[in-house]
């Protein structure tokens, strides 16, 4: 696995919150050899700008340990995140 974990987000709810807990979860009891505790996914800091933008969050949730849903009516109402689930729960 490539990632310890995928966060899952409305951009328009928690664009601030995201990168706080992937930065949380980055420094969480990190062992003093590794440059992270943890490997989390998240489109703004792992994805290069494309074209084919669904395979390649389809990969990244393929590669991940476990799917972070971060929870709010906007996550609720966004298409992408439901789709992320969906792929998560059928896969």
């Amino acid at each position: 696995m490539r990632y310890d974990a995928f966060i899952s987000y409305s951009h328009a709810a928690d664009n601030a919150a995201a990168p706080a807990l992937q930065a949380a979860l980055h420094a969480f009891a990190r062992p003093w050899n590794r440059m992270r505790a943890l490997y989390v996914f998240r489109d703004q800091t792992s994805l290069a700008a494309s074209p084919e933008l669904w395979p390649a969050i389809e990969a990244a949730l393929a590669d991940a340990r476990w799917l972070i849903i971060m929870a709010s009516p906007e996550s609720a109402a966004s298409r992408w995140v439901a789709r992320e689930i969906e792929w998560w729960l059928t896969n």
